[in-house]
């Protein structure tokens, strides 16, 4: 239903009628309803046109890269996410590098983290005392 409300407004309202027979259209989705027969009969045209080329298009494409969408399914089941570097690498076909580099940036991880804290024994410094305020005023009861 949206993919029939896009391409309807893509001839009502930008003007992708094409042809001589509708010309150049500029109408709101609201005027369809006063639009003569013939009129309505050019637009559901072009835009049933609009949505077949795009099915087409689509499934050619999904037709042509099946292979690449396996994989880069399979990889979506066993890593439930992936990272755009992962991403290609499934649909290359090597999804099996993944769980490998994973490992590894794990591991880096970890001893990135181990030189961050600090060893046992290690002195740490002490925190500076914070500087105290300056007396400003003495505040004491005026003499009466």
């Amino acid at each position: 239903m949206k993919a029939t409300g896009l391409a309807r407004r893509m001839v009502m309202n930008f003007g992708m009628a094409g042809g001589k027979e509708a010309g150049l259209l500029s109408l709101d989705v609201d005027e369809y309803a006063v639009l003569s027969d013939e009129a309505k009969q050019i637009i559901d045209h072009k835009t049933q046109s609009l949505l077949n080329d795009a099915y087409h298009r689509a499934s050619e494409y999904l037709r042509t890269h099946r292979d690449e969408l396996h994989h880069l399914a399979k990889a979506l089941i066993e890593y439930e996410t992936l990272s755009a570097e992962e991403i290609q690498l499934a649909i290359k076909g090597q999804a099996q590098d993944i769980g490998g580099r994973r490992k590894q940036e794990a591991e880096t991880t970890k001893k990135e983290m181990e030189n961050l804290t600090p060893k046992e024994g290690a002195k740490v410094p002490a925190r500076p005392e914070p500087k105290k305020a300056p007396k400003t005023f003495d505040a004491q009861p005026a003499e009466e």
